[in-house]
């Protein structure tokens, strides 16, 4: 999760520094929100990001919260798809980690071959749930050139943000289930239309049902 929000922040940064110097002004203002217990905390760079996580976990070990449960990974990789598009699932695994108070469970599954492929992985951090309100996607982002495009949209209800690379062949989808999943899809050599056929395969309204 926290790789994930890190890797949105730095495609906001680069996206800001490409425009005048009046949209930079207003692009300042933006940042991911967290809504905590003490009240609405603003990110506005990893580094924040990281500094939050950390001291949020030391109030969970003085006792101020219970630990959260996560889903066992095998429900996770039971919805992940045979098939994304013409390439076949190859590989299919799941993890749990548990840190302290900071745990979360994943699967991840790749289709394709090393030059061709589509990687879905989805992350259930109970641990950013329990803190409040997780919107990765304060950021509204529309920007598309003749080599791709970045924005911010939403897919079966969610919201999520896209990219795609047409020289590369190459994007990624990240999509906020219920402030609490996390789904990313990333691909290599495969049109754009692929990746997003990656996410309507999946029933993100199981996924958000699981929690």
């Amino acid at each position: 999760m926290l790789l994930a929000l890190v890797t949105l922040l730095g495609c906001s940064e680069n996206s800001t520094s490409k425009t005048t110097e009046s949209k930079e002004k207003e692009d300042d203002d933006a940042f991911i929100s967290i809504q905590s217990d003490d009240g609405k905390v603003n990110i506005k760079s990893p580094e924040d990001l990281e500094s939050f996580f950390e001291k949020a976990g030391e109030e969970d070990k003085s006792g101020n919260r219970k630990p959260s449960k996560t889903v066992d990974y095998e429900k996770l990789k039971a919805l992940m798809p045979s098939w994304v598009g013409w390439l076949k699932q190859t590989d299919l695994k799941g993890e749990r980690v548990n840190a302290g108070f900071v745990k979360f469970a994943s699967a991840e599954a790749k289709y394709g071959s090393d030059d061709k492929f589509v990687e879905i992985k989805i992350v259930d951090n109970a641990f950013a749930a329990k803190l409040g309100s997780l919107d990765a996607f304060g950021i509204e982002i529309d920007k598309t050139s003749d080599d791709g495009y970045e924005r911010t949209t939403e897919i079966q209800g969610y919201k999520a943000f896209e990219q795609y690379d047409r020289d590369e062949k190459s994007g990624s989808i990240l999509v906020n289930i219920g402030n609490r999943f996390l789904v990313t899809v990333e691909g290599e050599g495969v049109d754009a239309s692929t990746l997003r056929s990656a996410v309507d395969k999946l029933n993100l309204k199981k996924l958000e049902g699981l929690k």
